[in-house]
Parts: C-alpha cells; structure tokens; sequence
C-alpha cells in the first residue's frame, strides 16, 4: 500500500493536472499550454508534437520548394529576389536545422 502511495505521488508530481489555457494559447496534447504563435511552425513547443500536427499545406510551407502558392501582385511595385545575407551575419542552421539550408 505504501509502495503505491509513492507511485501515485510521483505521477503527479510529474504529470500535474493541465490548466485551462488562456485567450491566445493552444491546449496541447499532454496538458500544456503554448502561445497560439507556435502553432505549425515547424517546432515542438508542446514536447508531444501536437502543436504541429493539424496543419494545413499552406500552414506548413517552408519555402524549400518554391513560394508556396504565393505570387506576386500585378498591382505590386516590388518584386521578391533571393539574396544572401550579409557576410558571417546568420543563424547556425534553418528551421529545419541544416546548417547549410539544403536539406
């Protein structure tokens, strides 16, 4: 009986009882709670993935194969280009976490 008692309060010590989340946070799976922000962009704020699990194709687009369905407006004024950014001014990998930006 105690060994039980000890289990129980090891459980919930280690998986507390979620809490509603508030105006402008998604409900993970697990019971967190992260700002709506995170939602589909592509990282695992929620630790069980499940703040990147219901996402549309236009939610997931991570430009690696084109503009994803985006395209310039004929009334626009600017064009997009690809450029490189400034020299040694970068991030260590992607979103994707290759450090060179090509899968």
């Amino acid at each position: 009986q105690r060994d039980w008692c000890i289990l129980c309060v090891i459980y919930y010590l280690a998986f507390p009882a979620p809490r509603p989340c508030s105006a402008g946070e998604f409900q993970c799976l697990r019971g967190s709670c992260v700002p709506d922000d995170s939602i589909c962009d592509f990282t695992d704020q929620c630790g069980d993935s499940s703040d990147e699990n219901d996402c549309s194709a236009s939610e997931r687009c991570n430009f690696e194969n084109g503009y994803c369905n985006m395209s310039h407006s004929k009334d626009s004024q600017t064009l997009w280009t690809s450029r490189n950014g400034l020299t040694n001014i970068k991030p260590t990998s992607d979103h994707l976490g290759n450090r060179t930006g090509i899968e």
